[in-house]
């Protein structure tokens, strides 16, 4: 059961992208710029400008070799063989390109306040499957280690 469990959470987005506090959650809210309720398909973490984002995950065994940047204009990363796409938006400069294989931890870029912002911050975005799901439920606490 342990090593199923754990094999499962290597397969999985499962760190914070970046150091900040947490400004908007996954789901409907008022949108800052339009006053329209409309849903927030990621989560804003705020931070200073420079604050270095990371990959979220997968790492491990043969995923390794399947997780490449799609996009590094918009940091787009999919991990195939999991089903999984992250996304790391409004970031100042990436430290990606286009093709490059991937891990979890692996610098992507350094957060910014590009686009249609209203501060520094990462816009984050888990999808599974095609499907957006809630970032905040892949995270596991700091103190747990599955690699």
């Amino acid at each position: 059961m342990w090593s199923s469990r754990s094999e499962m959470w290597k397969q999985r987005p499962s760190i914070s992208p970046g150091m900040g506090r947490i400004t908007s959650p996954f789901g409907y809210r008022i949108h800052p710029f339009t006053g329209a309720y409309i849903m927030h398909e990621g989560l804003d973490i705020s931070g200073n400008i420079g604050t270095p984002i990371k990959s979220s995950g997968p790492t491990a065994s043969s995923l390794l070799s399947d997780s490449r940047i799609i996009s590094a204009e918009w940091s787009l990363i999919s991990h195939p063989a999991s089903g999984y796409k992250t996304v790391f938006a409004h970031l100042q400069k990436p430290a990606v390109v286009e093709g490059q294989a991937i891990k979890r931890g692996d610098l992507v870029g350094y957060m910014g306040n590009t686009g249609r912002s209203t501060g520094p911050h990462l816009h984050y975005e888990v999808h599974r499957w095609n499907d957006l799901v809630n970032p905040m439920d892949y995270f596991l606490p700091t103190d747990t280690m599955v690699d």
